[in-house]
């Protein structure tokens, strides 16, 4: 392993542990129900919901957006403050890559404790290859049970994961 570089499993927990997870703390209300597009739905699965949000998220008009932002959990959309505080995190440097990026590359899902992780690297518009980490959970609020949600998306910087080249 390359000096600097933390394990797979460290960075996952790593980014549990750096505050990445926002605690549920409400209902799944679609506050995007005006829009049309998919929706979360116990039939999809963890990859489902990622590639579907990635799908959103290259698209990066306002409608897409907000689809993007229905794949959010609870207490993800607290943390971050509905669709004006989604837009604001994917204007900045560490999350605009996602916007209108050419290509994805979904990883293998990694079993935590109450979490799935999913790398991810987006090849953005401007070409550069970016790395994220999906954190996701079924969730358990009125509306949304059994559902898998993006519970946080956070930079990844460690080794490659296993699945996300060829």
């Amino acid at each position: 392993m390359p000096v600097g570089r933390p394990p797979r499993l460290a960075a996952l927990l790593l980014a549990l542990a750096a505050g990445a997870l926002v605690a549920a703390t409400g209902g799944c209300a679609d506050v995007t129900r005006d829009v049309a597009g998919p929706r979360p739905s116990p039939e999809l699965s963890a990859r489902d919901v990622v590639s579907l949000q990635l799908a959103a998220l290259s698209r990066g008009d306002d409608e897409a957006l907000a689809v993007a932002l229905r794949f959010a959990s609870p207490g993800n959309r607290a943390g971050i403050g509905e669709a004006e505080g989604f837009r604001q995190l994917l204007a900045g440097p560490l999350y605009g890559p996602l916007i209108g990026h050419r290509d994805a590359h979904v990883g293998p899902e990694e079993a935590l404790p109450g979490h799935v992780g999913i790398p991810v690297e987006i090849t953005a518009a401007d070409g550069r290859r970016v790395q994220y980490l999906y954190l996701l959970r079924r969730q358990a609020a009125p509306g949304c049970e059994n559902c898998w949600l993006i519970d946080a998306v956070s930079p990844f910087t460690g080794d490659v994961p296993r699945g996300i080249r060829t």
